[in-house]
C-alpha cells in the first residue's frame, strides 16, 4: 500500500497528529512440534503509553522461515486494539527457527517500530533438515540455538502476584475438573483484558548464547502507508499501457465476489491511485477490480503490495537438538499423533461476524426463481416472472430498464443505466449475462430508484445471485483484474471437554491435549474472576500463564502451577 504520491507536508501533519503504535504478541509456547497449534494473542497498543490502541482496524501477523517463506499469514480486524488467532502445524513443515512477526500498516512508517518479532522453534521428527547443527563447540557456539532437556526449574507460586491464580487443588487426577480462580490484588488497576494459557510444562528448553537485537530500523523505501482507521484499505494506480502515464479520473470498481458480496466504486486521482475503505466483513476471496471506462483496453490496473518486506531485519539461527530430549520427543510426537488421529471428535466452533449488508439498502423486490416456473432464457424469465424491470434490444445489444414511477422525462438521469451485478462483479457486457442458464441463478433483486454511489449515478440496481457462485466472466483483460484477497480470520470458541457433562461419549476417545485451555480474551472488571477446565490423560506439571495489559497500560504476566498424576 505504498503511497507515495501523497504530499510530504501531509504525511508530516498526520505522523504529528496520529500516535504511534506497536504491537505485543503473547504465545502459548515459543517450541512446537509439528501436528502441534500455536496460539497467539495481538494488542495494538499506543507507543510509550501501552495502552490499547483505537486507531488501526487491521492487524497483520505471519510466520516467516529462513528461507523467507511464510507458514501463514493473518489478516486480523481489531476491536479496540484487540484479536487472536491460531495456526497449526503441517507435518510437511521443517525442523528450524521461525519468526512469528505482526504488524499494522500505520506502524510501517516508524523506522524504529515497524513490526514486532517472537522467535518459534519447530521440531519435525519425521522430516529431514537443512537447518539442524550436527555437533556444537565453542567456536560455533554464538550462532546456535540449542533445544535440549530442561534442567530443575523453580516454579514460583503466584501467592504474591498482583493476579494471582489459584486453583482448587494442586494435584488432580486425570479427566478431572480444574476450578480456577483470579484474584485481583489491584481492584480497578488491575482491569484489563488477558490471555490465558494452560499448558504441560515440557521437558525441554531453549538455550542461546547470544540474543540479537531487534533490527527494526530498517527504511526500505520512502513509501508512506495510511492508517486503517475505518477497515482494510486496497490501493493501487492506473496507468496507459503505451507509455505508463498515469491516468487520473478514471473510475475503478472494487467486487469482492459471492452471495454476501462487496462492491465499491472509486475514481483515481490526479497521479492516478485509487483507495477502497473494505471495512464490510466477507468470507470469500476472490476479487475483482474493473476499469469503467470505453477505452478500458488501453489502460492497466496495478494493486498495491501489502505484504511483509523486511526480511533482511530477521537473524535466523541454526537449531542443534541435544540426545536428551529424545524420550521426550518421541512422547510428545506419539500423544500428537494420538490426538490428531481424533480430531474430528474434538472441532472448534467458528465464531462468524454478520455478513455485509446490501451496499444499496434492501431491494424493491426479491425473486426466489424456484418459487417461480422455471424458464430456459434469461429475456424469457424477465418477460415471464420479472415485473418492474425488463430487458430491451437496440443497435447496440441488450441493455437493462428497471421501471419507477417516478422515471419521467423532466428527470434529468432518466437516460441513466441500471447497475447490473452477478454475485457483486458489475457487468458492463449484458450478453454475458443474457446467454447464462436461467437454471443456475437463485434470486434476482432489483432497486427502483436514482442511486448516487461513489463517482457514478446508476438508475436502478439489478442484483443477480448465483446458486453455485459459477458465473464466469474472462479477467485480466479488458479493464479486469482478479486477485485473491485474505480473508479476515474468524474468532473460534476453542474445544475443551466437559467430562461432568459428556462422560459417557468421551470415555472411549483418548484425550492426551498437553494444551489443556487457550483463553484470548480475558476481560477483567472485578477483583474476582473464575473459570473451570479438565485435565487430560497426560500426567506432569501443567503452567498457567495469564498475560496482558491493565486498562492504564502496565503489562501483567502472572504463573501459578498444579500437578496430574494417576494414583
Amino acid at each position: 500500500m505504498a503511497i507515495a504520491q501523497i504530499q510530504e507536508n501531509v504525511q508530516n501533519k498526520m505522523k504529528s497528529t496520529i500516535p504511534k503504535e506497536k504491537i505485543a504478541l503473547h504465545l502459548n509456547t515459543d517450541i512446537l512440534l509439528t501436528g502441534e497449534t500455536i496460539f497467539y494473542k495481538l494488542f495494538c497498543l499506543l507507543e510509550g503509553a501501552n495502552t490499547q490502541s483505537g486507531i488501526s482496524k487491521m492487524a497483520y501477523v505471519e510466520l516467516i522461515g529462513s528461507e523467507k517463506n511464510s507458514l501463514f499469514r493473518h489478516k486480523l480486524k481489531l476491536s479496540n486494539g484487540l484479536s487472536n488467532g491460531h495456526f497449526f502445524i503441517p507435518a510437511n513443515v521443517k525442523t528450524g527457527h521461525y519468526k512469528l512477526v505482526g504488524y499494522t500498516q500505520w506502524m510501517k512508517n516508524n523506522p524504529k517500530n515497524r513490526f514486532v518479532q517472537k522467535d518459534v522453534y519447530i521440531l519435525n521428527p519425521y522430516v529431514e533438515s537443512s537447518n539442524l547443527q550436527s555437533g556444537i563447540s565453542e567456536e560455533n557456539n554464538l550462532g546456535i540455538v540449542q533445544i535440549k532437556k530442561t534442567g530443575n526449574k523453580n516454579l514460583v507460586t503466584n501467592a504474591s502476584q498482583s493476579l494471582s491464580l489459584k486453583t482448587d487443588s494442586e494435584v488432580y487426577r486425570p479427566r478431572n475438573k480444574v476450578a480456577l480462580k483470579i484474584n485481583n490484588l489491584l481492584g480497578v488497576s488491575g482491569y484489563g483484558n488477558y490471555s490465558l494459557s494452560v499448558r504441560k510444562l515440557d521437558d525441554a528448553e531453549v538455550e542461546t548464547k547470544q540474543n540479537d537485537a531487534l533490527k527494526n530500523g530498517v527504511n526500505t523505501n520512502s513509501s508512506f502507508y495510511l492508517p486503517e482507521l475505518r477497515g482494510e484499505i486496497l490501493s493501487g494506480h492506473v496507468v496507459s499501457k503505451g507509455n505508463d502515464m498515469v491516468a487520473a479520473n478514471k473510475i475503478i470498481a472494487l467486487s469482492i465476489l459471492g452471495k454476501n458480496y462487496v462492491y465499491k466504486n472509486v475514481m483515481t486521482d490526479e497521479f492516478g491511485r485509487f483507495y477502497f475503505n473494505v471495512y464490510e466483513s466477507y468470507t470469500n476471496s476472490n476479487a475483482v477490480l474493473q476499469l469503467l471506462d470505453a477505452n478500458n483496453e488501453n489502460f492497466k490496473i496495478i494493486l498495491d503490495d501489502k505484504l511483509f518486506n523486511y526480511f533482511e531485519a530477521l537473524k535466523f539461527k541454526k537449531i542443534h537438538l541435544n540426545e536428551n530430549i529424545k524420550d521426550w520427543l518421541v512422547r510428545k510426537s506419539i500423544a500428537n499423533q494420538i490426538e490428531n488421529a481424533y480430531n474430528s471428535s474434538k472441532l472448534d466452533s467458528t465464531i462468524y461476524r454478520n455478513p455485509a449488508k446490501s451496499f444499496y439498502g434492501k431491494p424493491t423486490i426479491t425473486y426466489k426463481l424456484d418459487d417461480y416456473k422455471r424458464f430456459p432464457t434469461i429475456r424469457e424469465t424477465f418477460v415471464e416472472v420479472i415485473e418492474g424491470a425488463g430487458i430491451r434490444e437496440g443497435k447496440e445489444g441488450y441493455s437493462f430498464k428497471v421501471y419507477y414511477h417516478e422515471d419521467f422525462d423532466t428527470n434529468p438521469f432518466s437516460g441513466f443505466e441500471p447497475l447490473v451485478l452477478v454475485d457483486g462483479l458489475m457487468i458492463k457486457d449484458n450478453q454475458r449475462i443474457i446467454d447464462f442458464s436461467p437454471y443456475k441463478i437463485e434470486d434476482i433483486s432489483y432497486a427502483q430508484g436514482i442511486h448516487f454511489y461513489g463517482p457514478s449515478i446508476f438508475n436502478g440496481i439489478i442484483d443477480f445471485r448465483t446458486k453455485n457462485g459459477d458465473f464466469y466472466v474472462p479477467t485480466n483483460g479488458d479493464g479486469l483484474n482478479d486477485f485473491e484477497l485474505d480473508i479476515p480470520q474468524e474468532n473460534k470458541k476453542y474445544y475443551h471437554p466437559n467430562y461432568d457433562k459428556e462422560a459417557a461419549i468421551l470415555k472411549r476417545i483418548p484425550d492426551y491435549r498437553h494444551q489443556l485451555l487457550w483463553k484470548p480474551d480475558i476481560a477483567l472488571k472485578s477483583n474476582m474472576g473464575s473459570l473451570e477446565f479438565y485435565t487430560s490423560d497426560v500426567e506432569g506439571v501443567y503452567e498457567m500463564v495469564l498475560e496482558g495489559y491493565t486498562l492504564n497500560g502496565n503489562y501483567i504476566n502472572s504463573k501459578g502451577y498444579f500437578e496430574v498424576k494417576h494414583h
